[in-house]
């Protein structure tokens, strides 16, 4: 049967995906330290739901998760595919700020 293991992260793609509550702590941890300020890396600002919502709505903040056509983010690692099927899920939502 199944093993009840923990692999260092929580990802759940059952319940709701809000931008307060699952997304925003995502890009806090780890997209602004390099995508806010005065010099965003890349010039790519990801420092509030404004720019986060634009990302979504470009499509690069998925192809960025993804690197379809552009350096794969966050850079040096990666998400877990349950970690983008989170951003999925809130950008095929209507990625709304709640």
């Amino acid at each position: 049967g199944a093993l009840d293991q923990y692999c260092g992260e929580t990802c759940d793609t059952v319940n709701p995906i809000t931008f307060s509550g699952t997304i925003w702590p995502i890009m806090q941890t780890s997209c602004t330290g390099c995508h806010s300020g005065t010099s965003p890396s890349g010039g790519v600002a990801l420092a509030n739901y404004a720019n986060v919502s634009a990302a979504a709505a470009k499509g690069s903040l998925i192809n960025s998760l993804k690197g379809n056509g552009v350096t794969k983010m966050p850079l040096g690692s990666s998400f877990s595919a349950c970690r983008i099927r989170q951003f999925e899920i809130w950008v095929s939502n209507g990625y709304l700020n709640n």
